[in-house]
């Protein structure tokens, strides 16, 4: 006898949530709650075999048009089951008038978002889980890559001029860089929020994010940053750029560091500032003992790939997030 396969709907809350979030790993703080649309779960012979949740952020758009974002995804490997799933989300976009559909992604880019598409498994520390089929799910139903992202490893070493030597440059137009205060972490966390606000205005798929969920983001980091990995650069009290480092306690006994973010204001044009605040950083990381950084999830397109690069990094896995369009009308 075949399979019975059906779908269910359910919002945070709801009793069936429980089956949304049983055997996934997803957490009900996952889920972007301010753009939820709903969450929908496939059973298989009654048993919650694949999930998503569906968001329509009003910031988020393609060729300007609004889009369905699907996030917080998890299925079996069975094309029956995807094929419910997607299946669904397809005539959601359809009745909403929804051309793109893209994903995965928890509601927006501040939240967990694409999939692995090389590399069986976690690489680092804060890296993504989920299995390879998931990319062939997704193809099997129609979805082509939208934009490819990396990870890098890359040797840590001293190879240029010593810091010190642009130093007094930057000191001469008013810009300090120090290790982030973390003993005062939630009020630095609000400084790097304003600049990160406007660094990222410009990424592709950016929207808004409030002060609060900004810093309920970096909260977690709390208990393994230090001052020399996380770097700010100020100029006239206001922070400028950030290179916010961690431990890659993943990697232990191995020494390594993984780079989450690196954002200075496109507003303020000081020469040298990130070469010099990379060099502190591979300074100061050697001072520490590690001898590999992690470039995380760098854009395909981005600037941060070619320092990556340039600091000889290898590329150690690929991920994509994927889009959709659908014949409305």
């Amino acid at each position: 006898m075949s399979p019975t396969i059906f779908i269910k709907i359910c919002m945070p809350g709801d009793e069936l949530f429980a089956d949304f979030i049983s055997a996934s790993e997803c957490k009900p703080g996952d889920i972007d709650v301010n753009t939820l649309l709903n969450c929908v779960i496939v059973y298989r012979d009654n048993m919650p075999v694949g999930r998503s949740c569906l968001y329509v952020n009003s910031d988020l758009h393609h060729d300007g048009m609004p889009v369905l974002v699907f996030g917080n995804f998890d299925c079996i490997n069975d094309t029956a089951v995807s094929s419910a799933l997607f299946g669904y989300i397809e005539q959601v976009a359809k009745d909403k008038n929804l051309q793109f559909m893209i994903g995965p992604m928890n509601g927006s880019t501040w939240n967990d978002y694409r999939l692995p598409i090389t590399g069986e498994r976690s690489t680092f520390t804060g890296d993504l889980d989920q299995p390879l089929y998931y990319s062939a799910l997704l193809s099997n139903a129609g979805y082509t890559m939208m934009h490819r992202y990396y990870s890098s490893v890359a040797p840590i070493h001293i190879t240029e001029a010593p810091c010190e030597d642009t130093i007094p440059v930057l000191a001469s137009e008013g810009v300090t860089i120090r290790g982030i205060d973390v003993d005062n972490y939630t009020e630095e966390l609000k400084k790097i929020y304003e600049l990160c606000a406007t660094a990222f205005a410009q990424n592709v798929l950016f929207s808004p994010i409030d002060e609060a969920t900004f810093v309920n983001r970096y909260l977690p980091f709390r208990n393994i940053i230090t001052s020399d990995l996380v770097l700010l650069a100020e100029q006239d009290s206001e922070i400028i750029a950030v290179f916010f480092a961690y431990p890659d306690v993943q990697a232990l006994p191995e020494k390594r560091v993984v780079i989450k973010t690196m954002a200075r204001n496109p507003h303020k044009k000081v020469k040298d500032l990130v070469s010099t605040m990379i060099k502190i950083l591979h300074k100061n990381a050697v001072n520490l003992e590690y001898n590999e950084m992690v470039h995380a999830f760098m854009h395909e397109e981005n600037r941060s790939r070619e320092l990556s690069l340039q600091y000889e990094g290898t590329v150690i896995r690929e991920y994509a997030l994927f889009i959709k369009e659908v014949a409305i009308g």
